[in-house]
């Protein structure tokens, strides 16, 4: 079963399965969303009066849908990216129920912090369907310029071929990679679950799963535990939070699980 993150406590069991099924949607190729995709956001947006977000790759498959925010932090997670100025093969589509569709300045700091593909936002007016897009316009660049596409209709933003923006930014930006950059570790976050053992077989656990890390050329950044008993999950919603805060703060490539 598909996750529905952010604030979901006051959804009802309809309204999540909902939310479930937008995971089913396949978005065309070079597409930013789609007709059938916009129509189910705005809909239950309006419904539950909550802003709803979804990320969606470069194949046109919804990754991650969210509800009450934008919720980024399962990002780390979902990217692709190749090295920390690349770009994280995502877009986000998220709606602003009551309002309009302009971009926040905190989608900006989403998709520069993120470096996401895009991000849209939609919004209705006048029962007629308003998008705002931006695409970062150097991925390298601290201080970034952005392309943007402000208060279209659908037909504008479905006639946006994005990957092909997204190919002529990184034609212009390519640069030369140093030996430096070519031999730097991915930085890895080692999550271990246990439960019923003693302190000295964990350690052993911790030690041979750091060598494991280790020998495939990873350099650790943490090492979590948690011991979660008779648990039928092998991690509990806040080492969740948890992890996904660290992972934020110090910019971890990947996250392995002893599971």
């Amino acid at each position: 079963m598909k996750t529905v993150y952010g604030n979901i406590e006051s959804l009802n069991k309809t309204t999540i399965k909902e939310l479930e099924e937008i995971y089913e949607y396949k978005i065309p190729k070079n597409q930013v969303g789609s007709t059938e995709l916009f129509t189910v956001l705005m809909e239950i947006s309006k419904k539950i009066n909550k802003e709803l977000a979804v990320y969606i790759n470069r194949n046109g498959t919804i990754k991650l849908v969210s509800a009450g925010t934008k919720y980024n932090a399962p990002l780390p997670f979902l990217t692709e990216r190749r090295s920390e100025n690349s770009l994280a093969k995502l877009g986000c589509i998220h709606t602003h129920p009551g309002e309009s569709s302009l971009l926040s300045p905190d989608d900006y700091s989403l998709l520069t912090n993120f470096k996401l593909d895009f991000v849209c936002a939609i919004a209705e007016e006048d029962n007629t369907l308003k998008a705002s897009l931006a695409i970062i316009e150097d991925p390298e660049n601290t201080l970034s310029d952005f392309i943007d596409f402000k208060e279209i209709d659908e037909t504008e933003l479905l006639n946006i071929k994005y990957l092909d923006i997204i190919a002529e930014i990184e034609k212009k930006t390519k640069k030369i990679i140093t030996p430096e950059e070519h031999d730097q570790k991915e930085k890895v976050v080692l999550y271990i679950p246990y439960s019923n053992i003693s302190p000295e077989d964990l350690e052993e656990q911790i030690q041979e799963f750091k060598k494991l890390a280790t020998s495939a050329g990873l350099e650790i950044l943490e090492i979590f535990t948690q011991n979660i008993k008779s648990s039928r999950n092998i991690i509990g919603k806040g080492k969740v939070e948890e992890l996904f805060s660290y992972i934020n703060q110090y910019r971890a490539d990947c996250l392995l699980i002893d599971a």
